[in-house]
């Protein structure tokens, strides 16, 4: 299948279907609660429940940037639903009941975001007659939590000296980001945001400490990520499994790359407002 072929594909998916219009289907599956739990450890907003109408908590604006957004984290769940889909086979080789339904909760998890995502944009949808349009909207960045910009956390997140341009080259960060701007054509075909990619810095001082917030927020989802693989890990290390710590050892090194994109991220910022102050 060609690169135009498979970006059709992923938009079929994207769509919503009219059985999800306006998400009263996830909400009779009892999973707003769910679905707000989630939504809120990262910063992200929940529209208003079915039947409800934009408002000041809930703008437009913010159904835009929503319904953005949830493409490209649809996208990425759905990948991650599909690189651990081994996992409970994993623990079920290693003679470990246990394991297999840690392996088998874990893309239980990840494929309640996919339907967190298609839930939420089924809402926006829904809030916005005229659709969200082909421009990105603009950036806004939740608050990231207080405690990730004091020490001891804010130690960890500062950017390190070695943390240039030439270190991310030699960790294969820069090829792994082009994965993860193939994910963004994917996600916002027929968009801006397929011209445009993530590779952006918002503008203002603002803008750049929300994005640093949230790179924080990030990393420590992908480094929890990496923890949670770890069971894998010792489980065939012990058993020998060549191919079992080969797969696991694949998933530790993808969060790796996820949370050294966050440093690099960081690393730019104070770059940037290193150079805003020397115009200053």
């Amino acid at each position: 299948m060609d690169a135009p072929s498979r970006r059709s594909l992923w938009q079929a998916w994207l769509a919503v279907s009219a059985l999800e219009q306006g998400g009263a289907l996830y909400e009779r599956l009892g999973l707003r609660p769910l679905f707000r739990l989630v939504a809120g450890m990262y910063g992200e907003s929940l529209p208003p429940a079915a039947g409800g109408a934009l408002g000041d908590a809930f703008d437009a604006d913010e159904a835009r940037r929503v319904a953005w957004w949830s493409r490209y984290h649809e996208v990425v769940n759905v990948l991650a639903v599909a690189v651990q889909a081994p996992l409970a086979p994993l623990g079920a080789a290693s003679g470990s009941a246990l394991l297999a339904a840690y392996g088998g909760a874990l893309c239980a998890m990840h494929a309640a975001c996919v339907g967190l995502e298609r839930y939420k944009r089924a809402r926006c949808l829904d809030l916005l007659p005229d659709g969200p349009g082909a421009a990105r909207p603009t950036a806004r960045y939740a608050p990231a939590p207080a405690f990730l910009s004091r020490p001891p956390a804010s130690y960890w997140f500062a950017p390190r000296r070695f943390e240039t341009g030439a270190f991310f080259r030699r960790t294969g960060t820069e090829r792994f980001r082009r994965v993860v701007l193939w994910v963004y054509a994917v996600a916002f075909a027929g968009t801006e945001g397929s011209r445009s990619g993530p590779d952006f810095l918002p503008r203002g001082a603002a803008g750049l400490a929300g994005l640093d917030g949230q790179s924080r927020v990030a990393e420590v989802s992908h480094l929890l990520g990496l923890l949670l693989h770890v069971p894998f890990l010792v489980a065939a290390v012990q058993r020998g499994m060549a191919l079992g710590v080969a797969y696991v050892l694949f998933l530790l090194s993808l969060n790796v790359w996820c949370a050294l994109i966050q440093r690099n991220h960081r690393a730019r910022i104070v770059r940037a407002l290193a150079r805003r102050e020397a115009r200053a």
